[in-house]
């Protein structure tokens, strides 16, 4: 059985919106941890190397994402998703390629997302820890004036 998909009009467009949103705290707080990571490593080797963390940083990030999508297209071929022509308004796509969809924005993404949140549950910088890298590096800035 196919199934009939339409092509996203302009209300359909806030779907991924609230998706994004909803999943943009979990990836901003990578963010916010960072600046943390960079005061230990200024603690441990005396340097601060802001630059070499982002540029590594992004370039993960932006590796990982074409990895990611090379993935979810490679899925979707395989399952049998065909692009709709141009300018057509109903198209159908087979079961099976809703179904990789509906796998691939679903479990796969709770799962992936789940992983994420359990690596930074276990990150071994606690307040305590970063409140003490803070305290010991104002008194290495106070022996250096």
């Amino acid at each position: 059985m196919n199934r009939e998909v339409r092509n996203p009009q302009p209300a359909g467009c806030f779907a991924p919106s609230r998706c994004c949103a909803k999943n943009g705290g979990e990836s901003g707080r990578s963010f916010l941890i960072f600046p943390d990571v960079i005061e230990w490593d200024e603690l441990r080797t005396g340097r601060r190397q802001e630059g070499i963390y982002y540029g590594i940083k992004n370039f993960i990030r932006k590796f990982s994402g074409a990895v990611a999508m090379f993935i979810a297209l490679q899925a979707l071929e395989r399952f049998g998703y065909q692009a709709p022509p141009e300018g057509v308004t109903f198209f159908t796509q087979p079961d099976s390629a809703v179904l990789a969809i509906r796998i691939l924005i679903g479990p796969l993404g709770a799962v992936l997302l789940f992983s994420a949140v359990l690596i930074a549950w276990f990150y071994p910088l606690t307040r305590e820890k970063h409140a003490r890298i803070r305290k010991l590096l104002a008194r290495r800035k106070e022996r250096a004036e």
